[in-house]
Parts: C-alpha cells; sequence; structure tokens
C-alpha cells in the first residue's frame, strides 16, 4: 500500500492557509504563473482595443453631432426663407384680388 506525500515536503498540490490567500506566493506553479501572466496581457491588449475604440466612436460621434447641428441651422434657414417667401406672395395676392376702383 502506497502513502500520499508527507506533510511539510512541499509536494502537496493543496496551498495551505497563507499559500491560498496570496496566490502569487511560491505555490504558484511556473505554469500557473505564465497562464496568469498571459490572461493579464490578455485583458490589457483587450482594454487597450476597446478604450481605442471607445474614443474613436466618441470622435465619430461628435463629427456627426456637428453635421446634424449645420444641418440643422439649414433647415432653419429655409423655414425662414419659405415663410418669408409666402407672406411676400400672400400680400401679392392680397393687392392683386383688391378691386381697381377701391384704390
Amino acid at each position: 500500500r502506497q502513502r500520499g506525500p508527507e506533510k511539510g515536503t512541499g509536494s502537496s498540490k493543496r496551498p495551505s492557509g497563507q499559500e491560498a490567500m496570496a496566490p502569487t506566493t511560491a505555490a504558484m506553479t511556473l505554469k500557473e504563473s505564465f497562464d496568469l501572466a498571459g490572461r493579464m496581457a490578455r485583458a490589457e491588449r483587450r482594454r487597450a482595443f476597446h478604450g481605442k475604440r471607445v474614443a474613436e466612436l466618441a470622435s465619430l460621434l461628435s463629427k456627426v453631432q456637428g453635421e446634424l447641428r449645420e444641418e440643422k441651422a439649414r433647415w432653419e434657414e429655409c423655414g425662414r426663407q419659405h415663410a418669408a417667401a409666402s407672406r411676400e406672395l400672400e400680400a401679392s395676392r392680397a393687392s392683386e384680388s383688391t378691386p381697381a376702383w377701391s384704390e
């Protein structure tokens, strides 16, 4: 019958109290250390990518908002011109429909 590893020899896979609380201690295997470093590097690249993408989208949104403001101003100016032309047309129609004898 074989017995498991003796306590205190360091060959046990299960970390004891303090080692379990601090995974970056010597209890972490080399593979675990590289895995963690890889995950952290991927997370940092993701953050950088998404940060860059958010900045691009914010810039695009700002540009589109500026174009919308310009377009709104053009529409408002067209509305003012249309209203003025309508008033002039109504005034000219009113003066044309006035009978000549009333002048």
